[in-house]
This record gives C-alpha cells, structure tokens and sequence, in this order.
C-alpha cells in the first residue's frame, strides 16, 4: 500500500469531518476513518456525493493476505471505509478494472468509450487559436489516437511554441523517443497508455529543458516527490526573483504539465505526467540527484512538529513519505535523511502517533550514531527525542535509562550549563515526576531552573517551561503556595513573551486552575477554567485531548460544588 495515498485519504476524510463538525474530529487518539464512515452510513444525516479519483491501486483498497499490517498504515484495506446507504453515492474513476468492479460493489461499470474523430477535432480546435489545415489535423489527430490527453498535452505545445500542425507532426515523426516508450510500458500497470501521449511529453520536456532551464529544474524536483500538495514554497530557490518563478511555474502550466489549486499556492502532477518525467530524469542519469535535492529541501523546510507547525507538517509529510522511501549512500545525504526523520518524528509525536514517531527515531538515531558516534550532540538528540516517545508510551525505565544516557553525554559534549544540557536535565526531572520520584524530580527541576536563568534569562520560554514544570512537582508534593507562586510567574511570563492565545500560555492558566481547584478556591478556579477552555476550543478544537480533559476537571469541579451545597 503507498503511504502517501492512505495518508491522503486520511486527510480528505479529515477535512470532511473538520466540515461536518463531526465530535472527535481533531483528536489523534480517534480513528477519523472510522467516524466519518459512521456518520455518512447513518440514513439519518445529509445527503452526499463521494469522488474518487485514479482509483487505480488495488492494494490500497483491497490489500493482499501477504501485506503485513504495518506496511498498511495498519487499516487493513480503505474499501471498509467507504459508505453505503441510500442517501449518498459514490464516483469512482479507474483504469483498474479489477478495483472498479469490486469497488462497484455489483454495478455494473460504465466504461468510458474513446473519443470520435468529431470530438477530437472539437477539442483541440477548442485549444489551438490559428487556423489550421484540415488534412493535418486529421493526420495528428489520428497519430494521437484520439486520446483526451495526448491531444491536451500536444495542444499546449502547439500554443506555447506557436508551431503549426504541420511542424509538430514532423516533430513526432523525427524524435527519437523508442526508447523512452519501451522503457515506460511496463511501469506501474501503465501498458495501456499510448506511445503517442509519451511522445508528446517528451517533446515538452526536451523543449523546456532547451529554453527554460529554470522551469525543467521545477519540474524535476516536483518529479520526485508526492505528485499532489506540492507547495510553492518547496519550489523556490535561494535568492531567486519572484518574476523568475512565476514564470517557470507559468511554463510548466501553459504546456499542461501541472495544474494549481488553492489560490496558485499549491500545485499538482498527473501521475502519468510524474512517472514520464521520471523515467525522463532516469534515462538523463539525474533521478537520484533530484532525490538528494528533494531530500536536502525536505530537511531544511519540514519543522519540529509543535501546534503551531502542524498545518506544514501535514502538508509536507506525504512528500517526507516518498522521499524516506528512497536509498541515499553520502554521509552528508543520511545526516539530512536523519534530520528529516527526527522533524517528522515529532510531528507523529504531538499527533499521538507513537509508534510511528518511536520508528523515525530509532532509525535517526541508528543513522547519526552510524556517521557520527555516540557522543555527537546530535546522536544526544535522537536519544533526548525517544525518551519523549517512550514517556509518552509509559516506558518511563526506558526512558530514565536513555534520558540518563543523553544527559551524560550532553555535560561530556557541551558542559553542565549548556541549554540542551539543561533540557535533557529539564526531561529527566518528568521521567522521575511520572515515577512518583517526587523528591529527586524536584531537585532536577531546580537545577534546570536556575541554569535556564543563568543562560536564557528569566523570561525566555525555555525558562518559563522549567518553570511550570516545577509548579507541578512542586503541586504533586503538597507545597500549593510555592506551586501557585510559580504557576503564576509562567503565567504572567508566557502572556508577556508568547501572547494570551499561545497553547503554552493556556496550558499555565489551565495548570493554575487546577491547583486553585485543588485549594478549593472555585470562583477563581471556574474563571480561568473557562477561559482556558475557550483558548483551547479556539486554537486546538473542540476535540482535543487537552481541552477534553480540561473541560472535564471544569465540570467535576462544578458537580463538586452541587454536591456540597
């Protein structure tokens, strides 16, 4: 199964229930799959009409006993999440006909016929402006085979290049592009699609690479990641004029190669298009450097998956998901391969998704220890990301053991009072905190605490963050005046340095709420439950863990009150 495809179903029926308010929909603990497949079965709800387009990946759907679930996105299949019932339907476009007739579901198929000589001709005359001679037309037409795209593909060139008919029929006749199609017919189930289309691209490519080297460059790149969701921005170069890149990108347009979405900001690739460009780029000996280029833009434009990164992360992750899946052998490619595992890690992190942070750590870590050491600071900060995940999963021995691991080797590398020292010592305090080693936690707090101040200043938010933690430690000892001292020192510090919306902010006024409640201070609790709620419903949704779990100490501190009254 391609991950990227499961990743974009995943989104689309993300978006859906995002549109539909569906409860749980932002919630990386709920199977989205499975609720918006629940709520579309129900009768009782909207009418709605379902697309799929280029349905043409059986595995994807329907997945063979021999796949592993791992390699399955662990879904088992995505057939089971499409819904039947009678008040919504579903369009399924495929040149698969196997996937169409299960997918059918024992509808007949309705096959698309080829187009008529009438059709072709009203097509291309509707996208070449010149006049052109009739007996030509019916030549190329014929040559083309009459096929929709190859007749999209050669009418962009005709327009771009203002050649005639004539002139692009000899092109076709003379270009040596044999060896392109006999390489290309095998690939991807692809057999069915006619020499002609590939003629037709080849010449683009070749074109474009002869006058506009800028826009083949562009073109290369987009090869060799996600055919969709290519964002602009991946695009650009150093440096480079705005006029320059709309232009390229302009090219690739105008001879049909992508198409824009989202304003212009966002672009796409016919998977034909994609896999001839690079069966182009293979047979110029230049697939693998675009992989490495791909790879180093991948490595400098995917960021740490923290709130407010995750609209990048997951518009850049089906893009790292293609790219990890290539083979790189230059030290200086795996640290960047390593990299790019590390930010993605944390993106699967913050999104619940431990066990597929837990891999992209290992691996980065195996990868830098491999061209590094073990005592490289980066090596410390693959093993400073997987005591994260592991805390996360519980494995708090594990975790301890590794902290310790990356703390020693930090104070060895960087010195006692170094930052990253400081937040391996700020880590290792949580791991003890979990185990109910309050007293130790607390002594490692202070410690990060006053070297943080010492090194950042008492307003950094590194600092601010020591310094919530040890509200905390400090709260789960009994000690509510120091805890609230210290609850209210974040607070004022993350207003002033992260604004009053900042999810860090909200989570101080919801950590102060708690240890007010815990006083039984309750008006004063119930106020700043409510505005962290509000906070939270605003920037992390209704279905957030955090604003669930906020929300309930609210209400169990409400019912407490009834109770006693």
């Amino acid at each position: 199964m391609h991950a990227s495809t499961v990743a974009r179903f995943r989104q689309a029926y993300k978006d859906i229930a995002r549109r539909l308010l569906i409860p749980g929909w932002n919630d990386p603990k709920v199977d989205t799959l499975q609720i918006v497949y629940e709520q579309l079965t129900d009768n009782n709800n909207c009418r709605w009409l379902l697309i799929l387009d280029n349905a043409d990946d059986t595995e994807v759907f329907f997945p063979s006993t021999e796949v592993k679930p791992k390699m399955q996105g662990e879904l088992g299949g995505v057939a089971r999440y499409l819904p039947h019932n009678s008040s919504g339907s579903i369009i399924i476009t495929t040149r698969d006909t196997r996937v169409g007739r299960k997918l059918a579901n024992g509808e007949k198929p309705i096959t698309v016929l080829q187009m008529t000589v009438q059709e072709a001709k009203t097509m291309m005359l509707s996208r070449v402006s010149e006049s052109c001679c009739e007996s030509d037309l019916d030549r190329l037409l014929a040559h083309l085979e009459y096929l929709p795209l190859a007749i999209t593909q050669a009418a962009g060139f005709i327009t771009e290049t203002r050649i005639t008919l004539s002139a692009y029929l000899n092109l076709l006749n003379t270009d040596d592009a044999s060896i392109l199609d006999k390489e290309f017919n095998d690939w991807r189930r692809d057999s069915e699609a006619s020499n002609s289309v590939i003629q037709t691209w080849k010449l683009s490519f070749d074109q474009i690479r002869r006058q506009h080297p800028r826009a083949a460059d562009m073109l290369s790149l987009m090869a060799v990641l996600d055919r969709q969701g290519l964002q602009s921005f991946l695009l650009y170069e150093n440096n480079e004029q705005e006029a320059e890149f709309v232009m390229a990108l302009g090219i690739l347009q105008a001879f049909l190669l992508i198409t824009s979405e989202k304003g212009g900001k966002v672009f796409e690739m016919h998977r034909l298009v994609q896999l001839a460009t690079q069966r182009w780029l293979y047979l110029q000996g230049s697939l693998s450097n675009w992989q490495e280029r791909a790879l180093s833009v991948l490595s400098e434009k995917f960021p740490l998956g923290t709130y407010e990164n995750w609209p990048i992360c997951e518009a850049l992750s089906p893009h790292a998901q293609v790219i990890l899946r290539c083979t790189f052998e230059s030290k200086f490619c795996m640290l960047q391969y390593a990299s790019l595992l590390n930010n993605f890690g944390w993106y699967n992190q913050t999104q619940g998704r431990y066990k597929a942070a837990y891999k992209k750590f290992s691996k980065a870590l195996k990868e830098r220890e491999k061209a590094l050491g073990e005592e490289h600071p980066d090596v410390l900060t693959s093993v400073s990301s997987l005591v994260g995940v592991l805390q996360y999963q519980g494995k708090y021995e594990a975790a301890e053991e590794m902290n310790r691991r990356a703390l020693h080797g930090y104070e060895k590398a960087l010195g006692k009072e170094h930052p990253d020292t400081l937040t391996s010592v700020s880590n290792l305090a949580l791991v003890l905190q979990y185990q109910g080693k309050y007293k130790a936690a607390e002594e490692m707090n202070w410690r990060a605490l006053h070297g943080y101040e010492k090194a950042l200043g008492k307003v950094h938010p590194g600092t601010l963050t020591s310094v919530s933690n040890l509200a905390l430690v400090l709260q789960y000892q009994g000690k509510y005046e120091a805890a609230e001292e210290m609850n209210r020192r974040a607070l004022h510090g993350r207003e002033k340095a992260l604004g009053k919306e900042h999810p860090d902010t909200l989570t101080s006024v919801y950590c102060l709420a708690y240890l007010l409640h815990r006083q039984r201070e309750y008006n004063a609790a119930s106020e700043l439950y409510q505005r962290a709620s509000s906070g939270f419903r605003k920037t992390l949704g209704l279905s957030h863990p955090t604003t669930i779990a906020c929300e309930e100490h609210h209400s169990s501190m409400m019912q407490k009150i009834e109770q006693d009254l």
